[in-house]
């Protein structure tokens, strides 16, 4: 949904860009959506950032999704 909701607001800026190949793009975003859907690159990653956590032995420690997030977002 949020790959979706990115295509959307791409075609929005491409109208005042002028980009080619939207379909070219919106593809791309499907395509590593449900890759990403398949492979489960949410948990693993989540799981790592777990890992990571624990070698920190905090109480309230928000490594894991400190992690994961960055993670997500820039991957």
């Amino acid at each position: 949904m949020k790959g979706l909701a990115l295509c959307v607001l791409y075609i929005g800026f491409s109208g005042t860009l002028k980009g080619n190949n939207s379909l070219l793009i919106i593809l791309s975003i499907v395509i590593g959506g449900v890759i990403g859907e398949l492979i489960d690159i949410d948990r693993t990653i989540a799981a790592l950032g777990d890992k990571i956590e624990s070698k920190f032995k905090e109480k309230e420690s928000r490594i894991s999704q400190g992690f994961v997030a960055s993670s997500l977002l820039f991957v």
